[in-house]
């Protein structure tokens, strides 16, 4: 059995690498086109191949479900139009033996992508967005530990919180302003809990709303300072652009998403965006597991009668439909306050039992 196991989990392999890196290879593509069609700041070709470069993680990450499921089809499906799983089954593997062999080899690359959907992923995600806003807005931005660092004329800015509310737009939290003169002296800064972008009418100066705002004058012989519960702020930052440069929650690693929840959760606001992000990405395995259970039983009972072709068509429609479905039961309860970790479980459940059912049907 050793030597059948090897054998399924090296093709099983052999098709997730070669699907892989077609799918990638040309989400790639698409994406430098794109980039290469924008024509702001000083973002030149060789710019953009680098921020597409410092993506390849987080696109790998995102692509392997899809790739997954299709090279696993393909592998097999070409195992059965060979007649090789025929041999195997005459020689009494049964098809549940066979879906523990594939699922192993599956796993080998799982692990590893996990590792790099945890660690390595986020960071070059991060590093990438602001690379692309600081050629975009030819302005000063620097991430890191410190948060976000921006320069706007006499203006220095620091953003200690980037949050993505439920509504999909974009708020900063912990917002510090050092205010210089022409001289760069330091005349004032201006502390914020909260910034909040305001909509501005076409030609408008991009402005913000700072809530809870302590400023610090600094004059020649003495500090004022100055309270307020709410000031504008305006800033020739775009918001749209700025809010680009910010981490999405699908971005962010499962130790930074437990940070942000914890950290909105503690301060009374709404985490629901980053604790659904979060139980996306810790049931990751189990949706790629759900997935081949769900494709693999109708490649073993019609491989025969059906071409690759047909697999992989069958796999896009598979993946397709449980992908969508899953997004829009998140929404679902997200919308109307569902517990997260069970609803994000249920399609997968679904999914599985489903795989489950017909792989024994077809015993």
């Amino acid at each position: 059995m050793k030597i059948i196991d090897r054998y399924m989990a090296m093709t099983v392999i052999r098709g997730i690498l070669s699907i892989w890196a077609l799918l990638l290879g040309f989400i790639l593509v698409v994406t430098f086109i794109s980039e290469l069609q924008s024509d702001k700041g000083s973002y030149t070709m060789g710019q953009a191949a680098w921020y597409i470069m410092l993506r390849v993680p987080y696109l790998a990450y995102q692509v392997f479900p899809f790739a997954a499921l299709i090279g696993t089809l393909v592998s097999v499906g070409n195992l059965g139009s060979s007649h090789e799983l025929v041999a195997l089954r005459s020689s009494g593997v049964s098809r549940q033996r066979l879906t523990v062999s594939v699922l192993m080899g599956a796993t080998v690359l799982l692990i590893p992508i996990m590792l790099v959907g945890e660690y390595l992923a986020p960071d070059l995600q991060q590093a990438a967005r602001t690379f692309r806003f600081a050629h975009k807005t030819g302005r000063i931005h620097l991430g890191g530990s410190g948060g976000l660092w921006i320069r706007d004329g006499g203006q220095i800015i620091n953003i200690r919180t980037p949050i993505i509310a439920p509504d999909k737009t974009t708020k900063f939290s912990n917002v510090q302003i050092y205010n210089l003169d022409e001289n760069f002296k330091l005349q004032s800064i201006t502390s914020a809990r909260e910034a909040v972008p305001v909509t501005a009418q076409a030609g408008e100066t991009p402005a913000w709303s700072l809530t809870k705002v302590t400023e610090t004058r600094i004059g020649e012989s003495r500090v004022r300072y100055q309270r307020e519960s709410e000031r504008a702020w305006e800033t020739r930052i775009d918001v749209g652009l700025l809010s680009s440069a910010v981490n999405r929650p699908t971005y962010m690693s499962a130790q930074s998403l437990s940070n942000y929840a914890g950290y909105l959760q503690e301060n009374g606001q709404d985490a629901r965006e980053y604790v659904a992000a979060l139980w996306e990405k810790i049931y990751f395995p189990f949706t790629i597991y759900a997935l081949l259970l769900m494709g693999l039983p109708f490649v073993f009972v019609m491989s025969r009668q059906h071409s690759v072709g047909a697999n992989i068509f069958t796999g896009i429609v598979v993946g397709s439909i449980y992908l969508i479905t899953a997004r829009w039961v998140q929404n679902f309860a997200e919308a109307f306050g569902f517990p997260l970790w069970l609803v994000s479980a249920l399609p997968i459940i679904a999914l599985s039992s489903f795989g489950l059912y017909r792989l024994r049907k077809a015993s």
